[in-house]
């Protein structure tokens, strides 16, 4: 259709009890031919995970955690010195542009750094878990499409616009990043100029070329894992769900896989100090005691995780592939509860409530590998479990 039947067919367009000149000085004026051009620029969107429940439970208290995000932001983009880093702010989060790649990933280092130191240093209640996701494509700059307008010329408020399909796909990928992680959109992996270094990888490592950034988040695995016991204790407080505390759990342990095997292996060489081992057998008051003749006659249960594992693959008929992936559930599920048993600053009622919210988080996790028949044997083994429990208090 040509631009003058186009014209045509407007001026025959009927328009029921109003004319056209009644309703065209109530249409917003924009000249849409001056938008500004689509430019291909990488957009990470970043925020902080569960902030709008934050502030429905108390405003003075969210803002503190947001506010800060706001100024690592504003900190990394004064810091770089690459191509300029501009930045959208949207109350809980950030969308951060940029025509390069390296630029972006010194930003999200340097973000990423200071919000896991904060959230190391800070209380249980106090703590605030970011992530974030990037995607690549077509985007129009608000700044850039101010001549469509004589009130945009008027304001600096179009240099806050941002709009093009990577800020939804960034939006969106972000909702699968595991905490302190950053999910890397196939738009990035397929479409973006990474020069001689294409990326690859679904998740980005932010601590992986600066040796600060490499301890923080070595430190933000037990960090993250004491934060989710608290959270489980404390579900409304928190307002955390069992099944998204779960998964969330499940995704930082893959994130920060690497960090496993060294805190595993420190642990197994400190192990709980003796002073704690001392007051776990003190509060230890044994029921119903077996007498010799029973207890020589009943194999003693073995309490590594590796037994517990062994035992589980032979009740629960696993394959080698399922006690593969089992083992390293065992292996955590033992290193957390014997911490939480250990764990001197918390009240024998919320040492006890630690423990089973462990117990409980790894069954779940446990249960994601089995096929319905053996999540039923693990049902009745928890049940038999429970009553054995019931009966002898």
């Amino acid at each position: 259709m040509t631009n003058g039947e186009s014209s045509k067919q407007n001026e025959l367009k009927k328009i029921y009890g109003m004319t056209r000149g009644e309703l065209d000085h109530l249409r917003p004026y924009f000249i849409g031919a001056k938008a500004g051009p689509q430019r291909n620029r990488y957009v990470l969107w970043v925020d902080i995970m569960g902030s709008q429940g934050k502030m429905l439970r108390g405003l003075r208290t969210a803002s503190i955690p947001l506010m800060k995000l706001h100024v690592a932001a504003l900190e990394a983009q004064k810091k770089n010195t690459h191509k300029p880093i501009n930045l959208y702010p949207v109350i809980d989060g950030i969308y951060v542009v940029c025509e390069d790649l390296g630029p972006l990933e010194f930003f999200i280092s340097d973000v990423f750094r200071s919000m896991g130191a904060e959230f190391i240093m800070l209380e249980q209640w106090e703590r605030s878990v970011i992530r974030g996701a990037i995607a690549y494509g077509p985007v129009i700059l608000g700044g850039e499409s101010v001549e469509g307008s004589g009130i945009l010329k008027e304001s600096s408020y179009a240099e806050s616009i941002l709009l093009g399909m990577p800020l939804v796909q960034a939006f969106v990928a972000e909702k699968t990043a595991p905490p302190f992680g950053v999910f890397v959109h196939e738009s990035v992996r397929a479409f973006g100029p990474t020069n001689k270094h294409p990326v690859t990888t679904v998740l980005w490592q932010w601590w992986r070329k600066n040796e600060e950034n490499y301890k923080i988040a070595r430190a933000l695995l037990p960090s993250l894992n004491e934060y989710y016991d608290w959270c489980a204790i404390h579900p409304i407080s928190s307002d955390y769900s069992p099944d998204r505390l779960s998964a969330h759990r499940a995704l930082a342990h893959e994130y920060l896989s690497e960090f496993r095997a060294e805190l595993s292996a420190e642990m197994s060489k400190t192990g709980p100090s003796e002073a704690s081992i001392a007051q776990i057998r003190a509060r230890r008051r044994p029921r119903n005691l077996p007498n010799e003749r029973d207890s020589a006659s009943k194999k003693p249960r073995a309490t590594d995780p590796m037994g517990q594992a062994k035992r589980a693959k032979d009740k629960l008929n696993l394959d080698d592939a399922q006690y593969a992936l089992l083992e390293p559930i065992f292996s955590e599920r033992h290193e957390r509860t014997l911490a939480a048993k250990a764990d001197a600053s918390l009240s024998p009622r919320d040492r006890g409530l630690k423990v089973r919210s462990i117990i409980e988080d790894c069954d779940r996790r446990i249960e994601t590998f089995l096929n319905e028949d053996q999540k039923s044997l693990l049902r009745a083994m928890h049940s038999s479990r429970r009553r054995l429990g019931e009966s002898t208090t």
